[in-house]
């Protein structure tokens, strides 16, 4: 039943994928489209079975929303009045609350974001693929893996239009970049922020060369999409994007003047966050809080069993110099960890092949140094400030390096176009590029 399953709901996004207009307007073909989201399927089929067979399913996130959402299907069925008491956070029935706090790991989970908690949006929709899934884990798998899968498809789009980047290399790090690929193909959290991250990305790039109405719709549904499932990636997405759009509309800055301002910015956005910190809002606080609360889970962890991948991090206090002070250490953790000498298990070993590749990069710029076009430093501005400005807010709250590596894929794809900004590559040769592309 599930391998049937399979090759019908493949066929069914395979054949979607040839036929959506704006999927065609990146000019991948048909064949390689295909080829790419099966590898991304497959990927998110491994981890499936990598933490149902190789490691403990209880203490995975892929299982815990899985499991979540079919008891939350279970009481759809059977049990319909406790289900939208549930929904709606109402109080349930005294004799089934004890089999539903049992049931339900991740719903009542004391953590809320903005306006619901992140969580119950990833039960939610797996709630609903429920019903024509069979309740196979493989095929919610298949599903999530989609979701990343069109959100890659935005951000090669906004890439290759904003970069001069060969297209191949571009595509190959939208698509199979290891830990992009594996994390974003799954029942978690990753495949829907990637989706909202690509296409907060299209919709800005898209209205930054001909303002339309729908374009700013789509970026302002998109942003406010990314508050739900992860805000600290859409927030550390505003200041970059901010800079990016002036950028824009603003060409015949030089680099100079462009530098200046990112400085400027920077030092009003430092001395804002200061002043908040006597108000009610204090971005500081939340960070040191945030830090306080990882080390308190991991306190709990460490009584059942061993947290393999902790890692030491200075404690941060409130303040902007604590801040400061800490960032170094914490944008470089992010950055560079795990290296060859962090292996735990085999889930880092992509993580440190990308380290490597990453090395390999920065010492062929030595070699083969150019200088960015200028209509390409707002694209590389943006690059930057998104890399760092997420990395270092990951770098300085999250002692756990497991969860540093889930953490930072929205931005990974963005450290390799940095540098490559940087590297004289030949061009892409015609007969290699009409393998890949439509009209090159």
């Amino acid at each position: 039943m599930t391998i049937l399953l399979i090759i019908l709901y493949f066929g069914i996004f395979s054949f979607l994928l040839t036929k959506w207009k704006w999927v065609k307007n990146s000019e991948i073909k048909n064949n390689i489209l295909i080829t790419l989201l099966a590898i991304k399927v497959f990927a998110g089929f491994a981890l499936v079975y990598l933490y149902g067979h190789l490691y403990d399913s209880s203490q995975s996130d892929i299982y815990i929303y899985y499991n979540d959402a079919i008891y939350l299907k279970h009481l759809f069925l059977n049990h319909r009045d406790t289900f939208w008491n549930i929904i709606f956070n109402r109080n349930i029935n005294l004799e089934i609350a004890p089999e539903v706090a049992k049931n339900l790991n991740y719903w009542y989970s004391p953590k809320v974001d903005i306006l619901i908690h992140e969580k119950k949006i990833i039960i939610l929709l797996n709630f609903l693929f429920s019903f024509i899934s069979f309740s196979q884990i493989y095929i919610h798998s298949l599903f999530m893996a989609f979701i990343g899968f069109i959100g890659q498809i935005a951000i090669f789009r906004f890439v290759k239009k904003e970069s001069d980047i060969n297209p191949l290399i571009i595509l190959s790090l939208s698509f199979l970049l290891p830990t992009f690929l594996l994390w974003s193909s799954s029942i978690l959290k990753e495949p829907l922020i990637i989706l909202t991250v690509g296409f907060l990305l299209f919709f800005v790039g898209k209205w930054t060369r001909k303002w339309k109405l729908k374009y700013i719709i789509g970026t302002i549904i998109f942003f406010f999409l990314g508050l739900l499932i992860k805000p600290y990636v859409v927030l550390s997405l505003v200041f970059p994007i901010l800079l990016f759009i002036f950028f824009k509309y603003k060409p015949y800055l030089t680099f100079k003047k462009q530098s200046l301002t990112v400085v400027s910015s920077i030092t009003i956005f430092l001395l804002l966050v200061w002043a908040l910190s006597f108000s009610n809002f204090n971005v500081l606080k939340k960070l040191s809080d945030k830090q306080d609360a990882f080390y308190k889970t991991i306190t709990l962890a460490e009584q059942t069993q061993k947290v393999g991948s902790k890692l030491k991090i200075e404690i941060l206090e409130p303040t902007i110099g604590s801040v400061l002070l800490n960032t170094p250490k914490a944008f470089s953790n992010v950055l560079f960890k795990p290296s060859v000498f962090d292996f735990k298990n085999l889930l880092y070993l992509p993580d440190i092949f990308q380290n490597i590749l990453l090395l390999l990069i920065g010492i062929s710029i030595l070699w083969k140094y150019k200088i960015p076009e200028h209509h390409e430093f707002p694209f590389l501005w943006f690059s930057i400030l998104f890399v760092f400005i997420l990395y270092t807010t990951i770098g300085l709250v999250t002692p756990v390096l497991g969860a540093i590596v889930r953490y930072k894929i929205p931005a990974l794809p963005f450290v390799y176009f940095v540098l490559l900004s940087f590297l004289r590559i030949k061009p892409l040769n015609t007969k290699l590029a009409s393998i890949f592309f439509h009209n090159n």
